[in-house]
């Protein structure tokens, strides 16, 4: 089977409202999802109709968004953004650390009844990072660390503000 090297993307979607608000990393977030999706064609009553092969498969790890030159909190927010307008929902949480299982997606349509009242939320949002000991709440919470930092914000404000009164 040969391979497309084209990516179609609906008119219907161009034209959507919610495929118009989104922000710069969010569309090339999605424009990657789209990538990523496998199409097959099946035969329906209507006629042939093409469905995504791998939906709920799709894996798009941060390390390929940082390839990629898009910065973690700018993905994580794509993704968010992608799942509160209904471009994409996550299958299957992935854990990252030891067991590297990595978060599956799949691409939805809710994006279509967006800004109505019929439109649905995300059957599950992503999960907020609850690991104790990791980032700046960790840092904080030694006191002795805390010092050291809050010495060194101080002393760097204070070499800024001699900089800015030696230019005068």
């Amino acid at each position: 089977m040969s391979e497309s090297k084209g990516l179609y993307v609906d008119k219907e979607l161009l034209r959507s409202s919610a495929f118009r608000s989104l922000n710069k990393w969010s569309l090339l977030v999605y424009l990657d999802f789209l990538r990523l999706r496998q199409m097959k064609s099946m035969k329906t009553n209507r006629g042939k109709e093409w469905v995504i092969k791998n939906n709920g498969e799709i894996i798009y790890p941060y390390a390929t968004a940082k390839h990629k030159g898009i910065n973690r909190r700018c993905f994580r927010n794509a993704i968010d953004e992608l799942q509160e307008k209904g471009f994409l929902d996550i299958a299957e949480y992935g854990s990252g650390g030891y067991n590297r299982k990595e978060t599956k997606y799949f691409i939805d349509d809710r994006w279509k009844a967006y800004g109505t009242p019929g439109f649905k939320p995300p059957k599950k949002p992503r999960q907020k990072d609850t690991r104790s000991g990791r980032g700046w709440e960790s840092i904080m919470s030694d006191p002795v660390r805390k010092q050291q930092i809050l010495m060194k914000r101080k002393k760097t404000l204070m070499n800024k503000k001699n900089r800015l009164q030696c230019q005068k």
